[in-house]
């Protein structure tokens, strides 16, 4: 599996999930090359032969909870991209209004000149 770095690659779509990491394999360190790719395919079609309908059935089963979980996690992940960029928003408009406030406070020299009096 590959993870991505920037969030802007997410895909669109939930039906995506799958082949997201095929579709973009220069994101990855460990770019596969089709030969692998296919005798690892070909590996995974004779193991699924091999099982039992309730084995596919929970295989299937599991693959729908990933799925869902996977499209969880992305919506998750807008609404805190979101929820970051509205923080990072208020935090510079608070900085610009603290050094607004800061310039209207008379500087050290004044204070040590009015507590002299």
């Amino acid at each position: 599996g590959c993870i991505m770095d920037d969030a802007s690659n997410l895909p669109q779509s939930e039906n995506t999930a799958l082949n997201d990491a095929e579709s973009s394999p220069s994101t990855c360190n460990e770019v596969e090359t089709q030969e692998t790719r296919q005798s690892r395919l070909a590996r995974s079609l004779k193991d699924y032969q091999n099982k039992s309908p309730e084995e596919v059935a929970a295989i299937l089963q599991q693959l729908q909870e990933i799925e869902e979980q996977y499209t969880q996690n992305q919506a998750d992940l807008r609404h805190l991209l979101s929820e970051h960029a509205r923080l990072r928003t208020s935090i510079i408009y608070d900085q610009e209004s603290y050094a607004n406030r800061i310039k209207g406070i008379p500087s050290t020299i004044d204070l040590d000149m009015i507590s002299a009096e």
